[in-house]
């Protein structure tokens, strides 16, 4: 295992860019992955009120 001191861009860059292929099968999942993170951030505001909302009174 190369330390930092000794380590080739090689190491560094690890494997090249995907192919057309994988770049498309990545972007469907980031932005799968983008809009779960939007609809649970809504859903657990909305959750959150309802839950103050139902204690203050």
């Amino acid at each position: 295992m190369a330390t930092f001191a000794n380590a080739t861009t090689e190491q560094f860059q690890g494997n090249k860019m995907a192919d057309n292929g994988d770049m498309q099968m990545h972007d469907q999942t980031y932005h799968g992955f983008l809009t779960l993170l939007k609809v649970g951030t809504a859903a657990s505001i909305i959750l959150a009120a309802i839950v103050i909302f139902v204690i203050a009174n």
